[in-house]
């Protein structure tokens, strides 16, 4: 771990700078324009508000009859890799609900995970043994909707199969699975055990995210980062925290404040590191995503610092106020916001922004 990217004084400094910047511009970021007049540090009514805009009632759209089908998984290769399928019109019913089998091969003792998500739809998993009896279900046992089994043992060695199902009739929707061993947090650092310099970049950026989290947490007591995803191919890392929606502008300054310090902290004690170290500058990803949920899961903003803004910064090229610009021009709302608008520039359903793409992410614990 990289010891030395805890928030220096000086940084603790530079909070104070960057709160003090942000309220004079009267921006959760610069533009988006809440006030903060109402009780218990929520926010009042807010100031220059975009007018809302009423949209027309549609009619339910008809069920798709083809859609991208996901018949199996492999548990070695796709481990915590989100995959993307859909129910639809194609899959079989059981009763009313749609479902999709996903078949994985597993050894004897194995404990598994199983997440599921959905967008647009409440799903529904359930785990089949090879011989096709039920070893678990659930329903909201994850974040939100989110269909969660975890640590589950599988008791023989053989091919299990997973159903993907709704709680709902007739329901088609997009969904997120998510496959993985469970590796106890004792054990971390057995997978990262043996020399670093072996690595690939996949590791490299989960230690990256790692270290992330600890440099991000130690600016700021509001929150914590549970989990990350990476992607080696397009060199990002995506954080995950939990943002209460009347949080008040203040404290959402200064959970942005600790996401652009912890960047270009982190970019610093990495490219500082002496030249026969493990940890270099190379390790450090084009850009970290922030992905703020609230209590129940859903989705209330993305936001991204890239490691050139943050360079630009620590080396004096660029002014405080044009890193902030930077970074709050990449806020995009989720459906938990309030200035969510479907389909629009500034919004997103899923988290799916401008230079992500999910489908190659790999989950990676960080605690």
């Amino acid at each position: 771990m990289v010891a030395n990217t805890l928030i220096q004084p000086r940084d603790a400094l530079l909070t104070v700078v960057v709160i003090a910047l942000l309220i004079t511009s009267g921006c959760n970021g610069l533009g988006v324009g809440q006030s903060d007049t109402g009780p218990h540090e929520t926010d009042g009514t807010p100031a220059n508000e975009t007018p809302v805009l009423t949209a027309t009632p549609t009619a339910t759209p008809a069920v798709p009859e083809d859609g991208t089908d996901l018949r199996s998984v492999s548990l070695e290769q796709d481990a915590g890799r989100t995959m993307r399928s859909e129910l639809d019109g194609s899959d079989p019913k059981d009763g009313k609900r749609y479902y999709e089998p996903v078949e994985f091969a597993a050894e004897a003792g194995t404990k598994a995970n199983i997440t599921l998500g959905g967008d647009g739809g409440d799903p529904v998993v359930r785990l089949l043994a090879p011989n096709g009896t039920v070893l678990d279900t659930n329903d909201d046992g994850g974040i939100g909707d989110t269909a969660e089994l975890t640590m589950v043992t599988l008791p023989e060695t053989g091919n299990y199969t997973i159903i993907a199902t709704s709680n709902e009739p007739d329901t088609a929707f997009t969904y997120y699975l998510t496959v993985d061993q469970f590796i106890p947090p004792a054990q971390r650092d057995v997978m990262f055990a043996g020399d670093p310099s072996t690595w690939n970049h996949t590791e490299q950026l989960g230690e990256f995210a790692y270290d992330y989290r600890s440099t991000f947490e130690s600016g700021t007591n509001l929150t914590d980062i549970d989990y990350a995803f990476v992607n080696a191919d397009e060199n990002y890392v995506v954080v995950t925290y939990e943002m209460q929606p009347n949080a008040s502008q203040d404290t959402r300054t200064r959970i942005d404040t600790a996401l652009m310090l912890a960047h270009s902290n982190m970019d610093d004690a990495y490219r500082d590191e002496p030249a026969n170290a493990t940890f270099n500058e190379s390790w450090t990803p084009d850009r970290v995503y922030h992905r703020a949920v609230t209590p129940d899961g859903k989705l209330y903003r993305v936001t991204y610092t890239t490691t050139e803004w943050a360079r630009q910064w620590e080396e004096g090229n660029i002014e405080l106020r044009t890193y902030l610009f930077r970074y709050f021009t990449t806020l995009t709302h989720g459906p938990a916001h309030q200035s969510y608008v479907e389909g629009a520039n500034h919004s997103t359903a899923t988290g799916e922004i401008e230079g992500r793409d999910k489908s190659e992410e790999i989950r990676v614990g960080v605690r």
